[in-house]
Parts: structure tokens; C-alpha cells; sequence
């Protein structure tokens, strides 16, 4: 019985080491894809995508980029063109077609230019002083607002009024751009 020791005690470690690497294969297993529930790595699949769908959708404006910068240049010469003047008398004459078409009368125009942030620019700032009634002034100011050339207005003052006028103050900002 005694010389069985060494070979039950043999046989006690090959069954051991046998659990241990079972042990060690179905931690393996666990810690896989494989072991994980379809729905975590259906989920996973999933975010992967989103992930993916991103990285496509953050790429889109490097690819064409010189051509986009093409039409961006075409626009903003486009834009200058269309809706800039290059003289303050243009400025003038649309005022005061917008002030008669309004049936309000221009009671004074005052320019102040500075330096625009664009180089070819210059920004102006115009207030306009105007006198008629309620329904025309809301009207003139309106014309402004929709008005082909830029006018960004961002001032409304009304004054007092005289014989049934009243009096609007409004502050205007535009750009001349350098004749080329």
C-alpha cells in the first residue's frame, strides 16, 4: 500500500494541474468575445458603427477643400459685388430713394468711417434721422432692414414730434469696399 503513495499522489497532482488549466481555459473564455452575451457584443457592434459613422462625418469637410474654397472666394466676391457700394454717394442716392418711396423725409445723414477687420473694407457708421408718420417709419425701417445693399441695423431711437411728424433716429452700420 505504501509503494501507491507516490503514484495516487501523482495521479492527485495530474487531476490538479488538469482543473487548474480547465480553471485557467474558461477564464480565457470568459475574458473573450466569444464569452460575452450576444446582446453586449451586438451592442458593442453597435457603438463601433456610431463610432465609425463620426469619423466619416467629421473627415467630410477636409475632402473637396479646394474646391470649396473656390466657390467661397466665387461667393464673396459675388457678395461684395452685389451688395457693397464703393461710394458714399451710392449710400446717399439708396437712402433717399428708400426715405421717398416710404414717404418719410431725410431730416440728416451723418457717415463716421473706421477701419473694417477686412482688409479692402471700410466699415461706416450712418445715422439717419427721419421724420413722417408711424405707418411710413415702420415701413422706411423695414425697406432698411430688407434692402439689397448690406445695412445692419442696430439702433432704433424715436424722438418727439412736430405737426403730427415724429422723429426716428437710426444707427446703421454698412461697408464701402475699395474700387478694384
Amino acid at each position: 500500500m505504501m509503494g501507491n503513495v507516490p503514484d495516487v499522489k501523482r495521479g492527485l497532482l495530474v487531476v490538479a494541474a488538469l482543473f487548474v488549466l480547465l480553471d485557467v481555459a474558461a477564464v480565457a473564455l470568459l475574458l473573450s468575445p466569444a464569452g460575452q452575451p450576444t446582446t453586449s457584443r451586438e451592442a458593442d457592434y453597435a457603438r463601433l458603427r456610431v463610432e465609425l459613422a463620426e469619423k466619416k462625418h467629421d473627415d467630410l469637410p477636409a475632402r473637396d477643400i479646394n474646391k470649396r474654397l473656390a466657390i467661397a472666394r466665387k461667393q464673396i466676391t459675388e457678395f461684395y459685388a452685389d451688395r457693397l457700394p464703393t461710394e458714399y454717394s451710392t449710400i446717399s442716392e439708396t437712402l433717399g430713394k428708400m426715405a421717398a418711396s416710404n414717404h418719410v423725409q431725410l431730416a440728416s445723414v451723418r457717415y463716421i468711417a473706421k477701419a473694417a477687420p477686412v482688409k479692402g473694407l471700410q466699415q461706416v457708421e450712418i445715422t439717419v434721422s427721419v421724420v413722417g408718420d408711424y405707418t411710413s417709419e415702420m415701413e422706411f425701417i423695414n425697406t432698411v432692414e430688407r434692402e439689397k445693399m448690406l445695412f445692419v441695423l442696430s439702433q432704433v431711437n424715436f424722438g418727439g414730434t412736430q405737426n403730427g411728424a415724429m422723429r426716428v433716429d437710426l444707427h446703421v452700420e454698412t461697408y464701402i469696399r475699395n474700387a478694384a
